[in-house]
């Protein structure tokens, strides 16, 4: 993984309780493996999600904390969850 940041990108995964975990995870690590890593990434709870996505967004959190920001909204919709 390469470390160095562009500080003019943040990116924002949204999930809500459907999300696959699976394909969240691949999100999520997709975008720690560019060349080029995102000033912040912001994953957008919609609601309540699994226990096993709320693990894996836990774990995401704790092992780049400074990176990682977790947004929890009410469940409102994939539209209010990216503005």
């Amino acid at each position: 993984m390469n470390l160095s940041k562009n500080s003019n990108l943040t990116v924002g995964i949204p999930c809500y309780d459907k999300t696959n975990c699976k394909y969240f995870k691949e999100a999520v690590d997709s975008i720690l493996e560019q060349t080029c890593l995102p000033t912040k990434i912001h994953l957008i709870q919609d609601g309540a999600v699994s226990k096993e996505l709320e693990k894996a967004i836990i774990n995401y959190k704790d092992q780049f904390n400074e990176l990682i920001e977790v947004m929890v909204l009410s469940k409102k919709g994939l539209p209010h969850a990216l503005n």
